[in-house]
C-alpha cells in the first residue's frame, strides 16, 4: 500500500519551507553600490537601513495569502490527478506543494521589496545610489 510519504513531491514543500527560512535577513542584508565615499556615514546608515527593511516581513499577509490559494489549487488538482491512479493522499500532497509554491513566491517577493527599501533609504539619506 503507498503513502503519501513514498510520493517525493510529499517531501517538497517541506524542503522549499526550510530553504526560506534559513534566508530570513535576505533582502535586508544588500549592499547597494553608491558613487561616493565609504565611511563611517555610509556604514552607519546601511545598519539603519538594513533594519528598517527587516520590518518587511518575508511571511506577510502577501505570503500567506500565496499560500493559501496556492494549496487550494494544489489541494484541487492533487484531488484530480489521484482519481486517476489511486495514490491516496493525492489532495493533501498537492495542497502542501500548492502551498509552499505560493509561499516561496511571497518570499521572493518580500526579498525584492526588501532589497528596494534599502536602496530607496540610502538614496534617502543622500548616498548616490547606483545599483
Amino acid at each position: 500500500m503507498k503513502t503519501p510519504f513514498s510520493n517525493p513531491m510529499f517531501l517538497t514543500p517541506f524542503a522549499i519551507l526550510f530553504g526560506l527560512t534559513a534566508c530570513g535577513q535576505t533582502g535586508s542584508n544588500y549592499r547597494p553600490i553608491v558613487d561616493g565615499p565609504l565611511g563611517y556615514a555610509y556604514e552607519n546608515d546601511l545598519a539603519q537601513c538594513k533594519q528598517l527593511a527587516e520590518q518587511r516581513g518575508l511571511f506577510n499577509d502577501e505570503t500567506k495569502m500565496a499560500a493559501l490559494a496556492g494549496a487550494a489549487i494544489g489541494g484541487v488538482l492533487g484531488a484530480v490527478e489521484a482519481e486517476d491512479n489511486t495514490a491516496p493522499g493525492g489532495a493533501v500532497v498537492g495542497a502542501l506543494a500548492g502551498g509552499a509554491i505560493g509561499a516561496g513566491g511571497g518570499a521572493v517577493k518580500a526579498h525584492g521589496e526588501r532589497k528596494q527599501i534599502v536602496m530607496n533609504c540610502m538614496a534617502g539619506r543622500g548616498h548616490r545610489v547606483v545599483g
